[in-house]
């Protein structure tokens, strides 16, 4: 999954330009066919709402991410909307400053307190536990392997998710 961000990140690692990109956009979802009833549509999980998280650069480079992975994203400002199936992650260099990259774009399950990010590359399964307005994730499997692999833990696991909206 998150060799996508390592790509993204690698070709747009110029872009410092944020403004005029709408934080609060989200890409609309269909529930189903028109022809689909209410009780067709996906239902809210335990964890739906939007999250900000700052990864650091220590956090990085604990982790043994390589250099040009911490230079891409090492130091970032995410945000991630989790609403009804549907996941959406960005991520920038400057807090406040609206979004360079896109981190993760797809559907997400959640399954007591396992959540699963499904990902063209291969699912990640995640535990998560609430501790107030935050919440912490802990990798339980990942399909990717080596430096992918570690990027999608420094993402998830390295620092809380703090909810900033429902």
């Amino acid at each position: 999954m998150m060799a996508a961000v390592v790509v993204i990140a690698l070709t747009l690692a110029a872009c410092s330009d944020t403004a005029g990109v709408d934080a609060g956009a989200a890409t609309p979802r269909s529930s189903g066919s028109p022809d689909s009833s209410p009780a067709d549509a996906p239902e809210r999980s335990a964890l739906d709402g939007v999250y900000q998280a700052h990864l650091t650069a220590a956090d990085a480079v604990d982790l043994g991410l390589s250099g040009r992975v911490r230079q891409d994203i090492a130091d970032t400002f995410w945000t991630m909307n989790l609403s009804y199936e549907y996941a959406q992650m960005h991520y920038s260099h400057v807090q406040g400053q609206g979004f360079c990259c896109d981190g993760f774009i797809g559907d997400f399950e959640v399954d007591g307190r396992t959540v699963v990010f499904a990902d063209p590359g291969g699912d990640i399964t995640l535990r998560w536990r609430k501790e107030g307005e935050r919440v912490v994730f802990t990798m339980v499997d990942d399909a990717m392997a080596g430096e992918d692999r570690a990027v999608d833990e420094y993402v998830f696991t390295s620092s809380p998710w703090t909810k900033s909206s429902s």
